[in-house]
């Protein structure tokens, strides 16, 4: 699917948390063949690291891929917050850090919730502001 700040918050944020995070090889280990390995024990042992550092290699890249695959959709995330944003700039990267702040933890679906109330909280002090009599 070939996502851009036309689709909706809930299709990127599918997007993010379906982004499967790659698994990692399990390096073989020489305690498995006892206190005194034999030599066709160390033979199977170095075929197994070979192995092991090939399958290594895979899941570099995979998780380079991984990690790039999630920049890319937080990066359309906040441009799609900002698209639909009625703050400045600058007010919207204060807004944003601090919803991305106090919901992150609860995933990118409460950070878009932390940022719609803290919008609308942004807007009603500047708002407000505007009629203050000193």
């Amino acid at each position: 699917m070939n996502l851009t700040t036309e689709s909706s918050i809930d299709e990127i944020v599918n997007a993010i948390n379906n982004v499967s995070y790659p698994s990692r090889p399990t390096k073989p280990s020489l305690s498995a063949y006892g206190k005194n390995p034999t030599p066709d024990a160390f033979r199977h042992h170095a075929s197994l690291l070979e192995a092991y550092e090939r399958e290594e290699e895979v899941y570099k890249a995979k998780k380079a891929e991984y990690t790039a695959e999630v920049n890319r959709l937080q990066a359309l995330f906040v441009d799609k917050l900002r698209v639909e944003s009625v703050l400045s700039p600058s007010m919207f990267d204060i807004v944003y850090s601090k919803a991305y702040e106090d919901g992150h933890s609860g995933g990118y679906h409460e950070v878009a919730s932390k940022f719609d109330e803290l919008e609308s909280f942004a807007m009603q002090i500047l708002k407000d502001a505007v009629t203050v009599k000193r």
